[in-house]
C-alpha cells in the first residue's frame, strides 16, 4: 500500500460521495485540462492556418490532433500539410505559434520540419493527454459509484440470493451423483454432453462390394464405424460449479464499494495519478457484481426443460442411467424405496436498470 493509500484509509468517517465534488477538489490546471479539446473533426475550418512553414526559430507548441480517415467504402480528400506543401494525410496536429498562427501537419511531419525539439511538443500534449483521460474517467467513477453503491445494498438484500442458495443445497443434498457426473463433464469438455454411436458405414460398404464383385466368396457383412456427436452444452455451469455464497458475496461488494467512496471522496490534483487504481477497483466491483446475477441467470437456465432433457438423454446413452427423469414439473431420480424430486422453478433476476450507465461511465 503506497502513502496515498494509508493517508485515504486511516479516515474512520466516511461521506458519501457527492457528484461534483472531484472537479471542486482539483486545482485550476486540472480543471482547465478537464475542458480542453485535444481532438478536432475538421481542422482545416481552423482560423489563421499558414500555408507553409514560416522562416522564425520558434517552434509551436502542438494545438489539437486529427485523424480524418473517411471510413471505409467512402472517401474524402487528404488534408494539406504545411510541411509537404501540399495535401497528402488524414492525421496529423494542428500546431500553434504564440501570435495565434497555425499550421498543420501530418503526424510524422512535425518531427521532420523542427527535429529532436518537437519530441518535446509531442511528449508534452501526449502527457496532458493522458492526464485529461484520466481526470475525466475519475470523474466518471465518482457518478458511477453512488448507482453501484444503490445496486449492491438492494442486491445484499435481495430473497433471490437466498433462493439461489436453498436450490443449490437441494441438488448437492438430493443428487449428488449427478453433481458429480456434471461436475466431470464441465471441466472436462465445457459442459459438451458427447455421445459416441456405432452407425452403418453404407459407402464403405458399397465400395467393398465393388471391389469384390468377382469374388468367389464376397464378404457381406456390415461395417459399422464409431461417430461422436453432441446432444448439447449443459447450460447454466456456474450454477453447479459456483459454490461460494452469493448472499455473502454480495454483501463484501457492498463493503467494497463503501470503502471505494471514502477513498475516492478524498483524491485531489496530488492524488489523480494513485487514483488510478480506483477505477480498476471499482470495475472489478461491477464485475463481481455482473457475476452474481449470472448465477442467478445461471439457476434459470440449467433447470430449464430443453437443459435437462438433453442432460437425461446423454444420462441413458452415456452413461446408462436410468434412474433419472425430467417433466414440466420437476427432476427426479427414480428409487427402489423412494423417488427424490426437485421442483423445477424460477428465481426472479433482480433488474439492473443502471447497469448500462455504470458501464459507459467507467468505460467497461
Amino acid at each position: 500500500m503506497n502513502d496515498t493509500d494509508a493517508q485515504l484509509d486511516r479516515h474512520a468517517e466516511f461521506e458519501q460521495t457527492i457528484v461534483g465534488r472531484f472537479r471542486g477538489a482539483l486545482s485550476d490546471e486540472d480543471r482547465g485540462l478537464m475542458a480542453r479539446t485535444f481532438w478536432i473533426s475538421d481542422p482545416e475550418a481552423l482560423p489563421n492556418l499558414l500555408d507553409r512553414v514560416p522562416a522564425r526559430d520558434e517552434v509551436p507548441e502542438i494545438e489539437y490532433r486529427y485523424d480524418v480517415t473517411p471510413p471505409k467504402g467512402k472517401s474524402r480528400p487528404y488534408v494539406r500539410c504545411a510541411h509537404c506543401f501540399r495535401p497528402i494525410h488524414w492525421k496529423g496536429n494542428v500546431a500553434r505559434y504564440a501570435d495565434g498562427c497555425r499550421l498543420l501537419l501530418g503526424c510524422d511531419c512535425g518531427e521532420k520540419q523542427f527535429g529532436f525539439r518537437w519530441s518535446g511538443r509531442e511528449e508534452h500534449f501526449s502527457d496532458r493527454m493522458s492526464r485529461h483521460d484520466l481526470l475525466m474517467r475519475l470523474e466518471g467513477l465518482e457518478t458511477a459509484l453512488p448507482l453501484l453503491h444503490s445496486f449492491l445494498v438492494m442486491l445484499s438484500e435481495y430473497p433471490g440470493l437466498e433462493g439461489l442458495i436453498s436450490l443449490r443445497d437441494e441438488l448437492h443434498t438430493k443428487m449428488p451423483e449427478l453433481v458429480s457426473l456434471l461436475t466431470r463433464v464441465l471441466h472436462a469438455s465445457g459442459g459438451e454432453l458427447e455421445i459416441t454411436e456405432h452407425i452403418r458405414d453404407v459407402a464403405a460398404e458399397i465400395a467393398r462390394d465393388d471391389r469384390q464383385k468377382y469374388a468367389k466368396n464376397p464378404e457381406t457383412k456390415p461395417i459399422f464405424i464409431s461417430v461422436t456427436k453432441s446432444l448439447g452444452r449443459i447450460a447454466g455451469a456456474s450454477f453447479v460449479l459456483e459454490g461460494a455464497s452469493p448472499l455473502i458475496d454480495a454483501r463484501k461488494l457492498v463493503n467494497a464499494c463503501t470503502h471505494l467512496q471514502r477513498r475516492f471522496a478524498l483524491v485531489t490534483s496530488r492524488h489523480v495519478l494513485e487514483a488510478s487504481a480506483l477505477l480498476e477497483e471499482g470495475e472489478a466491483v461491477v464485475r463481481a457484481a455482473d457475476g452474481i446475477v449470472s448465477r442467478l441467470e445461471a439457476a434459470n437456465k440449467f433447470f430449464g426443460l430443453s437443459n435437462l432433457q438433453a442432460i437425461i438423454q446423454w444420462l441413458r446413452k452415456r452413461m446408462k442411467l436410468t434412474v433419472y427423469t425430467v417433466s414440466q414439473a420437476a427432476l427426479a431420480r427414480l428409487g427402489e424405496v423412494e423417488t427424490v424430486r426437485i421442483e423445477r422453478r424460477l428465481i426472479a433476476v433482480p433488474e439492473w436498470s443502471s447497469r448500462k450507465r455504470i458501464g459507459d461511465l467507467l468505460g467497461i
